[in-house]
């Protein structure tokens, strides 16, 4: 068996290495972002001389091809490789192409399904080995594995979670593949979500609408793969990078998103639109990255002034 594995994220590591244990490993491709992982995975492949190809996204249905031919792997496995196959790429492997989702399928397709369970306030996620076809995250799945999130994770620790489960991933799929062992199943497509990757809207809080368990959810699915969960004061965009959630058994009669003080405490406190409030323990702006105290005594906040949603906010500087 010759498999060709795709990846882009070091959340594959793990996946690589067993298909080096099981030799099967034929080959490598990473995208042309010139991420550091990609010297990583080169560096694995030359050790192992394994060949490695740095695919570009305008050059899929000729370079790839040729080294394709070259190689020719029996199956493909994609862990995190950006660009869509052509369907020169989809039928080339005689076993087909297989992708590794990092979330549960069909309910969370799209480039980060981590994101959106944690932000919609899902139990967990997990990981799903599914046959690939022209549409994204569709096919015949089989093998999947759910993992909880834990009431402190954030994106980046699930994801390191998550790359524990790609040597079972490669297990089931060298087991299917060798000796027929497995079951593919159809995906539901009744309930079939696609979102797509986070921008604008969806990386801001909105005080009005969000209470302070969906704040807590945003701030946690941006880290670290986004700058943050983005807010402002002062007119100063900001972004949220850590923050707890408090419960109040006498909230004070001011509007979400109004700074609250405890008495001798020096924490930067945020009223919630329910009875909580946040206290901020990250947070950045374009001239620093601090501690919620700091920035509290930096920009000499009071008691009563506001965080706004960015909408028409613009770049200020500290007082």
């Amino acid at each position: 068996m010759k498999i060709v594995l795709f990846c882009n994220h070091g959340v594959s590591q793990l996946a690589l290495v067993r298909l080096l244990q099981r030799k099967v490993l034929a080959g490598v491709v990473v995208s042309d972002y010139g991420h550091a992982y990609a010297l990583e995975v080169r560096g694995v492949a030359e050790s192992a001389r394994i060949p490695f190809f740095v695919c570009q996204k305008n050059k899929l249905e000729c370079n790839l091809m040729a080294w394709l031919k070259d190689v020719n792997p029996e199956a493909i496995v994609v862990m995190t490789f950006p660009y869509r196959f052509p369907d020169c790429v989809l039928a080339f492997p005689a076993q087909g192409c297989w992708n590794v989702h990092l979330g549960q399928l069909p309910f969370y397709r799209g480039p980060d399904p981590v994101f959106w369970q944690m932000r919609n306030g899902e139990k967990g996620g997990g990981l799903t080995l599914h046959k690939m076809e022209r549409m994204f995250d569709s096919g015949e799945v089989l093998w999947s594995h759910s993992l909880d999130f834990t009431e402190h994770d954030v994106l980046g620790t699930h994801l390191a979670k998550l790359a524990h489960g790609g040597p079972a991933a490669m297990d089931a799929l060298c087991e299917y593949l060798e000796r027929g062992e497995g079951t593919l199943c159809e995906q539901d497509e009744a309930v079939a979500n696609y979102q797509t990757r986070p921008a604008g809207t969806d990386l801001q809080i909105d005080w009005e609408q969000m209470d302070a368990d969906e704040i807590d959810r945003l701030v946690r699915a941006c880290n670290p793969s986004y700058p943050g969960a983005e807010t402002g004061i002062r007119m100063v965009p900001l972004c949220l990078h850590e923050v707890t959630v408090i419960s109040l058994s006498d909230p004070p009669d001011e509007p979400a998103g109004t700074v609250v003080e405890a008495q001798g405490d020096p924490n930067l406190y945020i009223l919630c639109r329910d009875a909580a409030c946040l206290r901020v323990d990250v947070v950045s702006s374009r001239d620093l990255l601090c501690t919620g105290v700091r920035f509290r005594q930096l920009f000499q906040l009071k008691s009563g002034e506001r965080f706004e949603t960015l909408e028409g906010a613009a770049i200020g500087s500290l007082p």
